[in-house]
């Protein structure tokens, strides 16, 4: 793809539907599953424990190396995507903390004769799991495919390929994913009562989980101060960065947020 790629790192938009991958957080009937996804050379392993509100299983892929297996993607289709669509593209992403990694990358590219082509790939190096989001444009021509990209990075050799982790694939046409007037989620973190507050506008707030950095799920305290707003206790809790998600009828958005 000839063109920018904007990453919006820790900044979590509505997906308004996850329709357009399948299996995004590899995982079938409670065991790790690629189905939909495809490997350039080296399979991906299975990695216990999912991301923040994510399942039991995340996909584990190592870099490629110059001396073997190059470039190696992990990929999947992109159903029906046709040339100048704009797609939101997220996923969580990790290394393992006692081990550097050359980081974990997304992007959308496409096949060519077989081959998988990608201009812009967006990530970094994160030893907590962090969500990352593209928008990014298909460029395709006749006979090519527009595929999603995952990468771990390369190196120049068969050493040290220390694997990066990735969950929680969410694809959508960038055109569907800005809020309406009726689901505008918003929040506003008050620091000295130490108290989190969320408002859905016009949509009723189903569910609200609480996430620390490690992807731990954490008891909470959570008041209804109307059907469409909320507020969350953090007293007792360590000062630090966490994770909310949040759940109306048709929206589910991600909003971290510190106590400091």
């Amino acid at each position: 793809m000839r063109h920018t790629t904007t990453l919006l790192l820790g900044l979590f938009s509505c997906f308004a539907s996850q329709a357009q991958l399948t299996n995004g957080s590899f995982e079938q009937d409670g065991a790790f599953s690629t189905d939909g996804w495809t490997s350039t050379c080296q399979e991906p392993g299975a990695g216990t424990g999912g991301s923040p509100g994510g399942g039991s299983w995340h996909a584990s892929l190592a870099p490629g190396h110059f001396k073997g297996c190059f470039p190696n993607y992990l990929y999947q289709p992109i159903p029906d995507a046709q040339n100048g669509a704009r797609y939101l593209l997220g996923a969580w992403v990790r290394c393992n903390g006692e081990e550097p990694c050359m980081g974990g990358y997304i992007g959308i590219g496409r096949t060519n004769d077989g081959i998988i082509e990608v201009d812009d790939l967006a990530g970094g190096q994160f030893n907590d799991w962090t969500f990352i989001e593209i928008v990014d444009t298909v460029e395709v021509d006749d006979g090519e495919d527009a595929v999603v990209v995952l990468s771990a990075g390369s190196i120049g050799g068969p050493a040290l390929l220390v694997p990066a982790y990735f969950d929680g694939l969410q694809l959508d046409l960038a055109m569907a994913v800005p809020a309406s007037a009726s689901t505008n989620i918003q929040h506003y973190m008050d620091l000295e009562q130490r108290t989190l507050f969320i408002s859905a506008g016009q949509e009723p707030i189903n569910d609200l989980q609480l996430f620390d950095l490690t992807g731990r799920r954490l008891p909470l305290t959570l008041e209804h101060t109307s059907a469409t707003t909320v507020k969350l206790d953090l007293n007792g809790k360590p000062s630090g960065a966490y994770f909310a998600q949040v759940r109306t009828k048709g929206v589910q958005r991600t909003i971290r947020f510190s106590t400091w």
